[in-house]
């Protein structure tokens, strides 16, 4: 799908149907129209009613299944002339799915200081192990203060991938 970014994806669409092709599909469209009973508001809220999540997946099961190439590029474009998606509508998933994914990230990163800071604070017994580097004879460096600080490094990278998400491009 990331070929199809910005207005890609409407440029294939138009190169795909010709002014032969699009009046012949006009004309079947009129004779579907006049035979069934369907109004306006039929129409509309069928097209609410269509479930891009669905055809998403649906695309991705068909571009993974074990058809030949064309038979694969012709449902692929059948399922994407169903969902009418435009450049808009990609553009719009990628943008929540990366602030989802940056909401993530930020509680996860903010999950992590508190752990470290819990056992920085509390200095439980089954983490706190050797002393490594000796201040005084009664202070140093555990390898519990060693975790906690590596704890805290990767929430910062939490943080810092999470901003990157966020960042307009």
């Amino acid at each position: 799908m990331s070929h199809f970014s910005n207005n890609n994806f409407d440029s294939f669409r138009i190169k795909m149907h010709t002014d032969i092709g699009r009046e012949r599909a006009l004309d079947e469209a009129l004779k579907l129209l006049n035979q069934s009973e369907l109004t306006s508001d039929d129409a509309v809220d069928y097209k609410n009613k269509v479930n891009k999540r669905k055809i998403v997946k649906e695309i991705k099961q068909a571009a993974s299944g074990r058809q030949s190439d064309r038979e694969q590029l012709d449902t692929i474009i059948d399922l994407l002339e169903r969902a009418n998606f435009s450049s808009e509508d990609t553009i719009k998933m990628k943008k929540k799915r990366d602030f989802f994914s940056a909401i993530v990230l930020i509680f996860l990163g903010m999950g992590i200081i508190l752990a470290a800071i819990f056992i920085i604070v509390l200095d439980p017994e089954f983490i706190k192990g050797p002393t490594i580097i000796y201040f005084s004879s009664y202070d140093g460096v555990t390898v519990s203060d060693i975790i906690a600080l590596l704890m805290i490094g990767f929430s910062t990278f939490f943080f810092v991938w999470s901003y990157a998400l966020l960042q307009p491009r």
